[in-house]
């Protein structure tokens, strides 16, 4: 983003989804892993948080002993899971 966020912290606050989180946000289906040393856990309960505060309907869903990748296939089969009812649940609301 051309420097760090004490730098430039305008360009990150863009650049964040959470500066954008309002009342008409799209639902939200977050996945993150526990062990994720890429995207700090803190982050996806923020947007998670902020989501909540607006109205928006928001789940989490936090992998233990997962990192940015989901390798567990215990974990690969809940997220597929977990996304096929969230996608099933918007379509058919969407349709209505």
């Amino acid at each position: 983003l051309g420097g760090t966020a004490v730098d430039k912290p305008e360009i990150y606050r863009e650049a964040s989804p959470i500066s954008h989180v309002d009342a008409r946000s799209a639902p939200f289906l977050i996945f993150h892993g526990k062990s994720d040393d890429v995207v700090p856990v803190a982050q996806s309960e923020w947007l998670h948080a902020a989501l909540q505060k607006s109205g928006v309907e928001s789940t989490i869903i936090l992998f233990d002993g997962e990192g940015h990748d989901f390798k567990q296939q215990a974990s690969q089969d809940r997220f597929v899971d977990e996304f096929r009812k969230f996608i099933a649940k918007h379509l058919r609301n969407a349709r209505s």
